[in-house]
């Protein structure tokens, strides 16, 4: 979203820091859900894992492409420069005397995972590594269907950082 905008890590850090950024040098993972427009209206998503730690970039796609690997892959790395200027720019304001890791020596890898039979699941897959990214490293999900998509649905309806939550739990309760 920010290099869509065209923001500088400047401007992302004058715009965003305060919100999402003030802990950001004690951070051990940071998932970037990534989204490739395709042919025609179709979009995938797949995500990047920066792990700090180990100086590891897992790059996680359910739904494979050898055509579309390259351009998902620099759209990664390209993210990893942003974010090195973005940490640099973070590190110098919140905690001067410690250096900003260089993301752009972390290894990529493709860690060996489920794929998913169809396109269309894409997002939810993504959805389920962010939610676990916190405390597994294997990215093993259970397998995408109704039951999965309604306990995402009612995850993410309950979060207090949902606006609209009471709204949706006021319709829920007249129905």
């Amino acid at each position: 979203m920010v290099i869509n905008y065209g923001m500088t890590s400047k401007k992302a850090l004058e715009c965003y820091g305060a919100k999402f950024l003030a802990r950001a040098h004690t951070c051990r993972k940071v998932c970037l859900p990534m989204k490739d427009a395709m042919d025609g209206d179709a979009v995938h998503w797949y995500l990047a894992v920066i792990m700090l730690d180990d100086k590891q970039v897992h790059l996680l796609d359910s739904y494979p492409s050898k055509k579309r690997q390259r351009s998902r892959r620099n759209a990664v790395v390209t993210m990893i420069e942003f974010l090195d200027g973005l940490f640099e720019d973070l590190y110098r304001q919140v905690e001067p005397t410690l250096d900003p890791p260089v993301l752009e020596k972390f290894s990529l890898t493709i860690p060996s995972i489920p794929e998913q039979r169809h396109e269309s699941d894409s997002g939810v897959w993504v959805c389920s590594w962010m939610m676990g990214a916190s405390w597994d490293s294997s990215y093993n999900i259970w397998p995408c269907g109704d039951i999965r998509r309604m306990q995402l649905a009612l995850y993410l309806v309950q979060q207090p950082t949902n606006y609209i939550r009471h709204v949706v739990i006021e319709e829920a309760n007249r129905n």
